[in-house]
């Protein structure tokens, strides 16, 4: 059925194609997994951890002079609210 929509081989409703039907489902599932946990998706930013994003550093200025790789973990927006 996916296949289908992407195709645009489905009406959905009142014209609607299925392939417009699929990009807005496709990019708004994109945003969930991957927006900010702030904003109530990525939960546990395990979106983030999936592709090794660090999420909202605010510096990198304790790392950056380090000699080997730096791995950080993520965070989020809300992780800086406590610190204003």
């Amino acid at each position: 059925m996916l296949t289908s929509l992407e195709k645009g081989d489905i009406e959905v409703i009142n014209g609607i194609t299925g392939k417009s039907f699929f990009d807005l489902l496709r990019n708004m599932t994109l945003e969930g997994v991957y927006a900010d946990p702030l904003y109530g998706g990525n939960v546990n930013m395990e979106g983030w951890k999936m592709r090794n994003y660090p999420g909202n550093q605010m510096s990198y200025a304790k790392i950056v002079g380090e000699d080997a790789f730096a791995k950080t973990d993520p965070l989020s927006l809300h992780d800086h609210l406590a610190t204003h």
